[in-house]
């Protein structure tokens, strides 16, 4: 390789770099390498003659690093994230990137999710009031019964001849006392007989109390029963009940009356709505759950015994509250601050708060309407840094 071409070689790649340099506002560089290039010309041509095919080589990588490699070091100079200006090149003024979010005046509530299996609100364990061989059944589970409907008899037979018997001897008394043959108290008795007779005859039918649906049955046609047998459980389903377990750290936000959203399968665009009416005072199982009962009107009867259901308990509701993202918080020693948006600049603002969750925190004083607050507080966010806005975003229940 001669001096010209050694030369040429030299300035090709004295070009490139100063160019690449103004691209990257370098230009502080530009005077340390052309007196680096003079200083290293001469050394520079004996090594060329000297080692013509790696210079030839080293050409080739240093093009195919300026074409690939130069591309991705100003991307990186430009900045992503947290870096450079997109607009100010290489070195340019740092401006950190931010989503902002709109504060607004809206309906702000908390929930707390459970999952829970529907009962009936009362449950009547049907039984006879007195013993005897089950003649007839006319229930099955799952069978919707009117208040009086007759559910099951016992047999009969012996209660209604003594019925028989019972009113024919009243009949008998009666045609006595008009005759003057025996005393009204005599009367009465006989007559109170014949109307116990009567009640014990109507103990061998078992009735509906109220309207519902047959839960589990346990008698069967042909067996013998007494009062301490159940014959099976009328649920009733004008009203319903939801039992949920809510976890020890969780127990503390339950209280009685908190309004309650439930949601089953079978019907997944409609919600029920309910209330909390019973908490037990207990920690069962080694789940350490305690059990909540939720009151849950069925008037449309849609809801069944069995259904599972998902549940949220409004723990917090407050309309037209300011509220921001939990992520926008800082904690001070005096309580807690925010950064706004003023213009392209961070402005740290203190805050008090009212009520926090995981996702939003409601606020009573320090902000208004409208204001443009940080969304997620970073380490690199300080009093006047500058930002780079990606999204406005707003509350979402």
């Amino acid at each position: 390789m001669d001096k010209d071409n050694g030369k040429d070689i030299l300035k090709e790649i004295k070009n490139s770099v100063l160019s690449w340099c103004e691209r990257h506002k370098l230009r502080e560089k530009k005077e340390f390498i052309i007196e680096w290039c003079k200083k290293n010309k001469q050394p520079f041509f004996n090594w060329c003659r000297e080692n013509k095919k790696l210079v030839l080589i080293a050409i080739l990588i240093l093009g195919l690093c300026f074409i690939f490699g130069m591309n991705k070091i100003g991307k990186c100079f430009k900045g992503g994230g947290e870096g450079f200006s997109r607009g100010g090149g290489g070195l340019g003024e740092r401006k950190l990137a931010v989503n902002l979010f709109r504060v607004k005046r809206v309906n702000f509530s908390d929930t707390l999710s459970a999952m829970g299996d529907i009962k009936g609100r009362s449950q009547i364990e049907l039984r006879f009031e007195k013993e005897g061989k089950i003649e007839e059944l006319y229930i099955s589970e799952g069978q919707q019964v009117k208040r009086g409907d007759l559910l099951a008899r016992l047999n009969q037979r012996n209660l209604y001849l003594k019925l028989k018997q019972a009113e024919i001897e009243l009949e008998q008394a009666q045609k006595l006392y008009e005759l003057g043959a025996i005393v009204k108290s005599k009367l009465k008795e006989v007559s109170l007989n014949a109307e116990i007779a009567k009640l014990e005859l109507k103990k061998t039918c078992l009735y509906a109390p109220r309207d519902g649906f047959i839960g589990d049955k346990k008698g069967e046609i042909g067996e013998f029963i007494t009062p301490n047998i159940k014959v099976a459980t009328l649920v009733d389903i004008e009203e319903m009940a939801v039992e949920i377990g809510i976890i020890e750290r969780d127990i503390e936000k339950i209280r009685l009356r908190q309004k309650v959203r439930v949601k089953v399968d079978t019907y997944p665009e409609k919600e029920f709505w309910g209330k909390v009416s019973n908490i037990s005072p207990l920690i069962k199982g080694k789940s350490r759950t305690q059990n909540v009962v939720v009151e849950l009107p069925n008037s449309g009867r849609l809801l069944l015994p069995g259904m599972f259901t998902r549940v949220k308990i409004f723990i917090y509701q407050k309309e037209n509250a300011l509220v921001i993202p939990t992520g926008a918080l800082e904690e001070t020693a005096q309580g807690f601050c925010v950064y706004i948006a003023d213009g392209d600049l961070a402005k740290k603002r203190e805050v008090k708060l009212n009520y926090v969750t995981d996702d939003y925190a409601e606020v009573i004083s320090g902000l208004s309407a409208e204001e443009l607050v940080i969304a997620e507080k970073t380490n690199n966010l300080k009093e006047g840094t500058k930002l780079e806005i990606i999204e406005i975003k707003e509350y979402k229940p």
